[in-house]
């Protein structure tokens, strides 16, 4: 099997990268865009995993083991992980920076109206933005994106493997 372009993960990610953009610089900031938005974002990954194992020529065999197509794979979602969480930082960082002190104020508020005692909302504020920032933020996105890319690279090498092994029987 050739390997997969790597290529494929940038032009991806650019083309994610791209609809953001538009989706916030035409004010098409809606709660339907941004879910549009978050799904063709991680949509992305189990489509880019299949590429990664998608036979690059007519009669490949699986000469190579599941460890080398799930690595193959990997390396695709790695990249393009990678090149997403860069983009969240500096999108939410720079871009669209009202994003996290409009969320400040809206959990604060919501906080308040809830709370059944005397809460201090300084205090409550500071824990909000302490947990709530773009630094926590775009740490846990890597950690999903790195989680979600090593459940599709292994789970597509996997079903690979099995479908070979299914027409292997007949």
């Amino acid at each position: 099997m050739e390997k997969p372009l790597l290529k494929i993960s940038v032009r991806v990610a650019l083309l994610i990268m791209a609809l953001r953009l538009v989706l916030h610089l035409g004010s098409l900031d809606t709660s339907w865009s941004e879910s549009f938005y978050w799904f063709c974002n991680l949509a992305a990954l189990p489509a880019m995993s299949i590429y990664a194992l998608w036979p690059r020529r007519k009669g490949a065999t699986l000469s190579q083991g599941f460890l080398v197509d799930a690595r193959e794979s990997m390396k695709m979602l790695g990249l393009y992980s990678l090149l997403m969480t860069l983009f969240f930082f500096v999108y939410y960082g720079y871009i669209d920076s009202d994003f996290f002190p409009t969320m400040h104020e809206k959990i604060v508020q919501q906080e308040l109206e809830q709370a059944e005692a005397d809460v201090d909302a300084a205090t409550l504020r500071q824990r909000v933005e302490g947990f709530f920032s773009l630094r926590n933020g775009t740490a846990v996105l890597l950690a999903l994106y790195i989680a979600l890319s090593a459940f599709y690279s292994i789970l597509f090498a996997a079903l690979r493997r099995a479908a070979a092994k299914v027409r292997q029987d007949r």
